[in-house]
């Protein structure tokens, strides 16, 4: 079980896998679940490591003078993904 949640399942889902007659299809369902959300998350994070990156990186070094940081913010403010506002400028 600490392995389960090592790996990121909830305590829900940890006590549904671990109940006696839990189904090979309903198994794979939550791993292929929980997969799909690693997957997610490292991309959010990836998204967010080339943003600091540039902030730590940036000729400007102070944000309000980046010119790229103020396109970012306004998009982000206008309802654009981070991801997106982000690609546009570079």
């Amino acid at each position: 079980m600490l392995f389960l949640r090592d790996v990121g399942f909830s305590l829900a889902e940890v006590a549904e896998l671990t109940r006696a007659g839990t189904r090979t299809a309903r198994w794979s369902s939550l791993v292929e679940r929980k997969l799909a959300a690693l997957a997610e998350q490292e991309h959010h994070l990836l998204i967010a490591r080339t943003a600091l990156e540039h902030s730590r990186d940036c000729p400007a070094k102070d944000p309000s003078r980046c010119p790229r940081f103020c396109s970012i913010v306004d998009a982000r403010l206008s309802g654009t993904s981070l991801e997106d506002s982000h690609a546009a400028v570079h």
